[in-house]
């Protein structure tokens, strides 16, 4: 979401940060204040971190920098396994043709997904910011 600048001619606060008069705004929200004029588109908030179709196993490593996320499984055809951190994490999420699963979380108390997919098995897994 955009930069802005202040064109005011006062100081003003825009979500607990200080905005000279003629200063620039760089953030990742919308902002409506009648002082602001954006100059730019940059930067934009995406919320993906990941959205993948999987077709076979795969260990996948959720970003280090990544603590607040969402994570959705969808079972397109067959019956994956999703095991959180270790494979000998039990019990895992077992799913089914059709079956979708979400998973919130708040602390950094997942870093790693093991899916274990049979031939012929197809999972979508997307995981968002929150």
């Amino acid at each position: 979401m955009p930069t802005y600048r202040n064109m005011s001619g006062t100081t003003i606060m825009v979500a607990g940060q200080t905005v000279e008069p003629k200063g620039i705004l760089k953030t990742t929200i919308w902002v409506k204040n009648h002082g602001l004029v954006k100059i730019d588109d940059q930067p934009m908030f995406n919320p993906t971190i990941l959205s993948k179709r999987f077709v076979k196993s795969e260990e996948v490593a959720i970003p280090d920098n990544e603590t607040r996320f969402g994570i959705h499984f969808h079972a397109e055809k067959g019956y994956p396994i999703v095991h959180y951190n270790s494979l000998k994490n039990d019990p895992p999420v077992s799913l089914y043709p059709g079956a979708k699963w979400n998973t919130r979380v708040y602390e950094r108390t997942i870093d790693k997904l093991f899916l274990q997919l049979a031939e012929g098995d197809v999972l979508w897994v997307n995981i968002e910011r929150t």
